[in-house]
């Protein structure tokens, strides 16, 4: 690759790219009555999301470098975390009370 992005961060980024355009794609409302121009712009987005993004880290060889770097550090700091069992639950005790308050957050703005 022209990038030198490895195969399984090129595969991790893709993959993650393609999750974010499905949660965005299910808020979407295809409801051409605000115009087409929205849609196609909706649409532009989840291109960029797909296809640019990993274009751009393929071809860019600084950027691929910097992408190696840091999802491989995320990599490493899950495996310490897993290795660790009480930062995990502490972790998983944050992800599981912060769900109800910004439900409760979200609810009270609405």
């Amino acid at each position: 690759m022209t990038g030198q992005l490895q195969r399984r961060n090129l595969i991790t980024l893709l993959v993650s790219a393609v999750i974010l355009a499905l949660i965005f794609g299910n808020g979407e409302n295809w409801n051409f009555s605000d115009g087409a121009a929205n849609e196609a712009l909706f649409c532009a987005f989840i291109f960029f999301l797909v296809v640019l993004i990993p274009l751009f880290f393929v071809l860019n060889a600084k950027a691929g470098q910097w992408l190696n770097e840091k999802l491989d550090s995320l990599r490493q700091w899950a495996k310490q975390l897993w290795q660790d069992k009480r930062a995990l639950a502490v972790n998983a005790g944050i992800v599981v009370v912060s769900i109800p308050v910004s439900l409760g957050i979200s609810r009270a703005a609405a």
